[in-house]
């Protein structure tokens, strides 16, 4: 289990789906077998979104680890949040995986 950047609690719904690109870094990560599916918890650390600090789940087809952060696009229903596309993992300039250079506020 990773520790979240932000003083944000997990809000369902917080981040609405509308379709947009987000750079997200994931908390956990929980297999679900029986759908197939990743649950993940998550925050966004796009400083652009308004939803810039914000936890909630989110559900993905492929594996994304906790402790990294993903440049990602989400489908448009808040109420069955899926990640449809994984662009790329972000990384620091020396190319290590960006894990505490995008804090987040707070």
């Amino acid at each position: 289990m990773r520790k979240k950047w932000t003083t944000e609690s997990v809000s369902i719904g917080s981040v609405q789906m509308l379709g947009q690109r987000l750079s997200i870094r994931v908390v956990t990560c929980e297999r679900l077998r029986q759908h197939k599916l990743w649950k993940l918890k998550y925050e966004v650390v796009s400083k652009a979104s308004p939803f810039f600090g914000k936890v909630d789940i989110i559900f993905a087809t492929d594996l994304l680890r906790d402790g990294h952060s993903y440049s990602v696009r989400v489908n448009q229903e808040t109420a069955n949040p899926r990640i449809v596309k994984v662009f790329r993992e972000l990384t620091d300039p020396d190319g290590t995986p960006r894990t505490r250079s995008i804090k987040a506020k707070g």
